[in-house]
Formats: structure tokens, sequence, C-alpha cells
């Protein structure tokens, strides 16, 4: 495995997660925790402009960005967390509104852990469908529920991403993002997770896709069911083993 990848994972993600971390021995106990030498970490912050959309091309080979929809979804969303903890390794939620509005502790939960937050829409309405007004205001509200529960978090970077439901958009809907310095983030790679599919196959179709993308993708996973979360386990191990780069977000190195 990459050590460099290990290094940047552990002091990114060991700062917000105590889960899986592990102390290294060291009599002058100046060490920081230390991520295990198996797990993924994270290979490097892919750092953003407002307003500036991810794009596959971003990405080298064997470098992936990992995300979760329409979550925070309780105790789903809580698997997906410790998995990730597991690995000392770090990816961006996509959060609906009317969720976080029902769950604020676990927004604020998926931040402390190192997890880059974005808006999903407050209900997962296609907002192509909507007059454009109507559909900003879906957009925000969303994004507003989301950071009045960051708020209370010291330092908490401010929600700043956000994908079209079913990654269905206009060209207004897109300037909209970019004049209130939104990132949009699209989707090269997922694994149909909503149907009734084994999580095995779901696996197989994202690293599929990925492959056929050059090597490097953009996943999207759910952290709304059990079959998910299992998926998610199982992709964690794929990447490993195929020697894969987990690429974190910020936004202007926040």
């Amino acid at each position: 495995m990459r050590p460099v990848r290990h290094m940047i994972g552990c002091v990114i993600t060991c700062l917000f997660s105590t889960a899986s971390c592990t102390p290294q021995p060291d009599v002058s106990q100046s060490a920081a925790p230390a991520c295990d030498e198996d797990v993924l970490g994270v290979q490097r912050v892919l750092s953003l402009a407002p307003g500036q959309p991810l794009r596959l091309d971003q990405l080298g080979e064997y470098e992936v960005v990992l995300t979760f929809d329409d979550g925070p979804d309780g105790r789903n969303t809580r698997s997906v967390l410790d998995l990730l903890a597991q690995d000392c390794t770090q990816a961006t939620f996509f959060l609906l509104g009317k969720r976080a509005a029902r769950d604020p502790d676990l927004v604020r939960q998926i931040s402390l852990e190192g997890h880059t937050i974005g808006g999903h829409s407050w209900a997962h309405a296609d907002l192509t469908t909507l007059d454009q007004a109507d559909a900003e205001t879906d957009i925000q509200r969303g994004m507003d529920v989301i950071n009045e529960a960051l708020a209370s978090l010291e330092g908490a970077p401010k929600a700043a991403y956000f994908r079209f439901p079913f990654i269905r958009m206009t060209p207004d809907l897109l300037a909209y993002l970019a004049e209130e310095a939104i990132v949009e983030v699209g989707v090269s790679a997922d694994g149909a997770d909503w149907e009734d599919k084994s999580p095995e196959d779901i696996v197989s179709l994202i690293m599929e896709r990925v492959e056929s993308k050059g090597n490097k993708g953009i996943i999207l996973l759910h952290d709304t069911s059990n079959r998910s979360v299992r998926a998610t386990e199982q992709l964690l191990s794929s990447l490993k083993q195929g020697g894969y780069g987990i690429v974190a977000l910020s936004v202007d190195g926040s």
C-alpha cells in the first residue's frame, strides 16, 4: 500500500475520529494517533474553488472520491461512518434537508468525524420539473438546515457542495449554484444500490464503471439501507485490493 496515503489519512481522519485509529506507543507521549498500515486512508485532498464543479479529469489513475446520498439515516449512516473510520478514510455526504432537520446531531457527527457535507435538495424532488424560483428555494432550504446544524460546531466548514437529485439539472440551476459559490458534484460510478441487488453485484457494477473510466471515479452509494452498508464494506475492501487511493474534497483548502 502507499505510505503517503496512510500518512495523510491518519493526520486528517484521526483528528476527528476515535473509533479505529490506534495510538502508537511513544515514550515522549508526543506522537499523534496513527492508522494501521493496511487501511485505505486518504491519498490526497482535492481543493476546489467555490462554484467550481468536480470533474472526473481532476482525478488521477486509481483515484476515487467516495460519496453517499439521501441521509442522514440513523443506524445506517452511523454504520457507514464506522466502516469509514475503520479504514481511516473520508467521504462526502449529500444530505436531504428534511432528514437533516430531524437529526441535526447526526449531521454534526458526520462533520466531527472529518467528512465533507453537501446538500441534496430538501426532499429529493426532480428540480428540473419546478419553476426556477421554486427549485432555488428548495436547494437553499436544504442547505440552510444543514448549515444551521453545523453552526454550533466551532470551526466546522459550511456545506458548500450539492448533488442534484436524479443527477438532473438545467443550465440555469448550474448558474445558480455558481452564483451561490456551491460546488456541483456529479457521479461517474454507481452500483444502483437502490435496486434489489446483492452487495456483491453492487460492488461489481461500481468497479466495472470505475475501470471503464480509466480506473478513476466519483462513486455513489446511499447511506440509507443495510444493503448499502454491506456494499460499502465490500467496496472498501475491493478498493484496497485494487490499489486505489481515496481523494477527499475541500473548498479552497477548508
